[in-house]
């Protein structure tokens, strides 16, 4: 029986069999690299199983705890809890330091082996995820702990109990971006720390929300102040009216 000859496909058919978009590009990568984004999961939650064993225990005596009405009890497992949470939370980060390195080399369509790559970048990276999750860890327990004792202590009216631990959600999300955002810039580029830390804060403080405010009512531009090793660089990004 003969074998039926595929059709070749055309330079435009090929292009137009291409994903064209960020969405289309996401999805295609989903659809062919399912196995390595498993693989890769599987490694970063080892690094977080502390933080959820921690988590797990302590939430279960601090439901008993509520339960019963002991407000002290319930403070006092809230601030240990949080206390060994600071360890698992910088054991998590440098998991995210191999998983990061590992995301770079696919986005790039480099050749990746998860199981190599992951502790290549655990390597690379560490001492950026160690100083990311010691200072997320630090201000997470403030978050928590400082949010419950107001509620639970403070000697003032529930509503403005209700905007002190809402201006302290804001903060915390709002630092946990800028977190975020050092951990990929540590991974892609190779300034000190502190340089892309001030990046990240750069990217996402006051003065983008100024500009974006800006480039909303006047259609003009916006400017992104970002530094290097060698000095700093101002980059502008136009847009026209």
């Amino acid at each position: 029986m003969s074998k039926r000859k595929e059709k070749e496909l055309t330079d435009s058919e090929v292009l137009r069999s291409l994903p064209h978009n960020r969405k289309e590009v996401f999805f295609d990568f989903i659809k062919h690299r399912k196995m390595d984004l498993f693989v890769l999961s599987c490694f970063t939650f080892m690094f977080f199983i502390p933080l959820a064993v921690d988590l797990f225990y302590f939430n279960f005596l601090e439901a008993v705890a509520i339960e019963n009405g002991k407000n002290d009890y319930l403070f006092s497992l809230i601030f240990y809890s949080m206390l060994i949470m600071l360890p698992c939370m910088i054991i998590g980060f440098l998991g995210f330091g191999g998983a990061f390195h590992v995301m770079k080399k696919m986005v790039w369509q480099e050749g990746t082996m998860v199981s190599v790559d992951f502790f290549k970048g655990l390597k690379e990276n560490w001492l950026h995820s160690l100083i990311d999750g010691i200072i997320f860890g630090i201000f997470l327990f403030g978050f928590v702990v400082g949010g419950c004792y107001l509620f639970i202590y403070a000697p003032i009216d529930a509503v403005w109990k209700g905007v002190g631990i809402g201006a302290l959600i804001l903060f915390l999300l709002l630092f946990g971006m800028v977190i975020s955002l050092n951990q990929t810039q540590s991974v892609y580029y190779a300034n000190s720390y502190f340089i892309t830390l001030n990046n990240s804060f750069s990217f996402l403080g006051l003065l983008n929300i100024i500009s974006i405010s800006l480039l909303y009512r006047s259609g003009h531009h916006i400017m992104l102040f970002q530094y290097d090793n060698d000095g700093h660089r101002i980059i502008l990004i136009r847009y026209p009216q």
